[in-house]
């Protein structure tokens, strides 16, 4: 039967400014620490797109369904919120194009603060609760809870940051220079930790592998353009780049797929996406329509990316397309994937929840006003978006859909369905459905709140396919995952031939069908386990028993498996592999009774050769199922 199953964080928000002097640290205070060594920031959504990779893939559902609005709060500024962000305390940082920042209650979106500031670009919330952001000229500052500064770093150039920090530990920050380089820089102090001469206008994503990627997308103040760049994350030293484009890439965007694979989406004059092999060479490029958002990428590799011609695009990991949706309004707002796959795109006013097999819309909100940041996503299910000026949240009070079903077989087709299901919002029971064949699916139970498994008994030969969803008052949950099941012994013609045979215990007959016989030592019941007489078992399997006298051995043999097993040894093999017949009582063990018979545990036996073993505490049977 088979099974269905990143540390994750995220871009985001923008911050305020008030500067400290940089205090005099050196290289030494960060000596003998990997800045590779990926420690998890703590925060909901702590930086843009989520976590170092840029992924875009939440490790929280989104609302489900019958879609509320639990609350809307506007800036005191009219200017447009170019960034949100959820702290690690839960509450609400939204930036604007002014520079100006307001943190909101997530509760109730009470405005707790306001500041007025010359602060641009994505900043970053640490695992300290600090908050890394750029003045929008030459300066990276480190504020503690928005009010307390920490320290500040003023590059010695002109020119200003046109890029945002990014970190991938809570050691280090990464940021361009005005004049392009790549900085590593300590989160705890402001100091200089490495410049590499590389030279990007890129915000950089950090890789699992430990190595940092950035992008010279477009004429730098040094160095080339259109080339993508592999940094080592603890030395800065290069270890490889490669051209991808000589045509104007404007303001790219990375990401890094859990393979490893490099994304690179692009604007400008070239409007291509990219995929990168981790070792520096070209995977495959897409021409597209128009200017391209950030790329999110799923668990499963998938690849979402939506342009200004308004169509959102899905892609395998090979390139091949998997699907597109269309909305006919230009998307120029990130997709975000949610933990259970849903996909949340914003059009113009519409922010559309998709589903990722086939794009059917689950919902849609329309928000009146232009969508202008990227959806994120809280641990309690709800999602955020700003429109314009203020900020929308969306929550649904139906369940989430069930996850991880599975369901397996015993011999006699007897099913089992079990499956998880999270409890942010709290389910009244869970309905099961069937499909037999290519058939329609159909509703074949019910279980109450709580019980996540389920039972079918003696299951006609076929394929079988099974989904869960679930209920409650606000109404109901997407589906499952879907668990297939093939009961057809293509051996056999897609016949079963079933043999039963009984024992006893105490008692000295058994049965195989309904044919009876009598045995010259009765079953017992030795240290709560059932001891057979294994000549008889092995007739009634039709197995055969090697009995070797002087090792005290009995090996019991049917069609490809071989079971070992030693009189008064608590050990066992099966086909070869050593295991304790019992791990939980290392004390059970093979014995002999009168008149010279080898006892042995039947369960361990009987599972060693592919048996199905049912005890019935009332009557005292052993019931031993097998096929042929």
């Amino acid at each position: 039967m088979k099974r269905f199953k990143i540390l994750r964080w995220l871009f985001i928000g923008a911050l305020l400014m008030a500067f400290v002097s940089t205090p005099a640290v050196t290289q030494a205070a960060v000596e003998g620490t990997k800045m590779s060594d990926n420690n998890q920031l703590g925060s909901a959504w702590p930086m843009y797109r989520h976590d170092p990779q840029h992924s875009g893939c939440s490790e929280y559902r989104g609302p489900a369904s019958e879609i509320k609005v639990k609350w809307k709060a506007s800036q005191p500024s009219s200017a447009a919120i170019t960034s949100l962000l959820i702290g690690i305390n839960r509450d609400i940082y939204a930036a604007n194009t002014f520079g100006n920042l307001t943190v909101f209650d997530y509760a109730t979106g009470s405005s707790k603060s306001h500041y007025n500031s010359t602060l641009k670009g994505n900043p970053i919330i640490l695992k300290n609760g600090s908050v890394v952001a750029t003045d929008g000229k030459q300066t990276v500052v480190s504020m503690q809870n928005t009010e307390l500064y920490n320290w500040k770093y003023t590059f010695d150039d002109k020119r200003y940051i046109n890029t945002s920090p990014v970190t991938g530990t809570d050691r280090a920050v990464f940021i361009h220079a005005p004049n392009g380089k790549l900085f590593a820089m300590d989160a705890n102090t402001g100091s200089k930790i490495w410049e590499a001469e590389v030279y990007g206008d890129t915000t950089p994503a950090i890789g699992q592998n430990g190595t940092i990627y950035t992008l010279s997308a477009a004429n730098v103040n040094h160095g080339e353009a259109g080339y993508l760049y592999a940094v080592n994350l603890d030395t800065g030293k290069l270890e490889w780049k490669l051209h991808l484009s000589d045509q104007n890439m404007g303001q790219c965007a990375l990401a890094v797929g859990e393979d490893g694979t490099i994304y690179v989406s692009s604007k400008g004059e070239d409007n291509r996406l990219y995929a990168v092999n981790p070792d520096g060479s070209l995977k495959f490029k897409i021409s597209l329509d128009s200017n391209l958002t950030p790329p999110a990428i799923a668990k499963n590799g998938t690849i979402y990316v939506g342009s200004e011609k308004g169509i959102l695009y899905a892609f395998n990991n090979d390139g091949s397309k998997k699907w597109q949706f269309e909305p006919k309004t230009p998307i120029t707002v990130a997709p975000v994937i949610g933990a259970d796959g849903t996909v949340y795109a914003c059009a113009g006013t519409m922010i559309f929840a998709l589903d990722s097999k086939k794009s059917d819309v689950l919902w849609r909100y329309n928000a009146e006003e232009n969508i202008t940041t990227e959806p994120i996503i809280d641990s309690k299910g709800n999602i955020y978006i700003a429109a314009y000026h203020k900020v929308i949240v969306l929550y649904s009070q139906a369940p989430y859909a069930p996850y991880d079903l599975t369901v397996s077989s015993d011999l006699l087709n007897n099913l089992s369905l079990t499956w998880r299901q999270d409890t942010a919002y709290e389910e009244d029971g869970f309905i099961i459905e069937q499909r037999i064949g290519k058939q329609d699916f159909v509703q074949i139970g019910e279980t109450a709140r709580d019980v996540t498994t389920y039972k079918l008994s003696s299951v006609p030969s076929g394929q079988y396919t099974y989904r869960v969803k679930a209920y409650n008052k606000a109404g109901y949950s997407q589906y499952s995952n879907e668990a297939i099941i093939d009961l057809t012994d293509k051996s056999n013609n897609g016949v079963k031939k079933v043999h039963t045979v009984r024992f006893f215990i105490g008692r000295p007959i058994y049965s195989i069908g309904s044919a009876a016989y009598t045995t010259d030592a009765a079953p017992v019941v030795i240290g709560g386990r059932a001891f057979l007489p294994i000549r008889y078992v092995a007739d009634a399997l039709d197995a055969e028993v090697e009995w070797l006298e002087e090792e005290k051995q009995v090996n019991i043999s049917r069609n490809d498996l071989k079971v070992s097993l030693w009189i008064d040894k608590p050990w066992a093999t099966v086909n070869g592999e050593a295991d304790f017949i019992d791990p939980r009582n290392q004390k059970v063990s093979p014995t002999l009774v009168p008149p010279g018979r080898a006892m042995l545990p039947i369960r361990f036996i009987a599972e060693g050769l592919d048996c199905q073993v049912e005890w019935d505490e009332q009557t005292k049977e052993i019931k031993i199922v097998y096929l042929d």
